[in-house]
């Protein structure tokens, strides 16, 4: 089981692709869940840097894992089908869209063991609006400096096999990526690093909007090419943790 690697002072969740199916999603769905680290969120309540991340130190850092329960956009707007509703209104209830999921090609996930599909998962990028303010306040209150072009979000939404009908609950992973001299962030990097301890893997700095660009299609390919490949990046002399499966 690979849900769990050790690394430096703690484990880290670091779960293949077809066990969160199995082992997180499908018992969610079933009501027979027995894990509490993954809680459900609204992820599409506000921008990704105003939420109140979970901070379970299982995760790694700049890294959740959410359950989130996805809205259908109107079957009858002709050319949406199934498709979930992906804008940020913002904070403010002002009507002013603050921002968008920018959701890229969906892959099929299979059982390593058997070779079945058993369900899919589609990478998104989060795109900023114009229209953000400078400065916004964050879940609990607190006041946060919109990041720049320094930092960007992804989220890779995990869920069952494609049916008839639109899927709600799906198992959600997002991700900050930031480069070393983000300075945008500072208040959201102080809230993190005072609980998170562990490796914290820092991508090569850059200022120009063509290296941010290469860094987040890295990230994107990384995910879709990690089921493929079967393998879960350890650190050497890594010890991993049943959990009881």
């Amino acid at each position: 089981m690979s849900d769990y690697y050790e690394e430096d002072e703690g484990f880290h969740f670091e779960p293949y692709e077809d066990e969160l199916i199995k082992d997180y999603l499908i018992p969610e769905l079933k009501g027979e869940s027995c894990y509490d680290f993954i809680v459900h969120k609204n992820v599409y309540d506000m921008e990704p840097w105003l939420l109140d991340h979970n901070m379970d130190p299982f995760f790694q850092k700049n890294e959740w894992y959410y359950f989130v329960t996805r809205v259908q956009v109107s079957e009858k707007k002709i050319g949406y089908g199934k498709q979930a509703k992906r804008k940020i209104a913002g904070d403010n209830n002002d009507g002013i869209e603050r921002g968008n999921w920018k959701a890229n090609a969906t892959t099929n996930i299979e059982d390593r063991k058997t070779g079945k599909i058993i369900g899919r998962k589609q990478t998104l990028t989060y795109t900023r609006s114009d229209d953000n303010p400078k400065r916004q306040k964050r879940e609990d209150g607190s006041s946060v400096i919109v990041p720049g072009s320094e930092s960007s979000w992804i989220m890779t939404e995990y869920m069952l096999p494609e049916g008839e009908n639109f899927q709600e609950l799906v198992l959600c992973k997002i991700k900050i990526i930031r480069s070393k001299k983000n300075h945008d962030h500072e208040a959201f990097t102080s809230t993190s690093t005072s609980i998170y301890h562990h490796h914290e893997t820092v991508l090569a700095s850059s200022s120009s909007s063509d290296q941010q660009q290469i860094n987040i299609d890295h990230e994107i390919n990384k995910s879709n090419n990690r089921e493929a490949s079967s393998s879960v990046t350890l650190k050497e002399g890594a010890k991993g943790n049943d959990l009881g499966h």
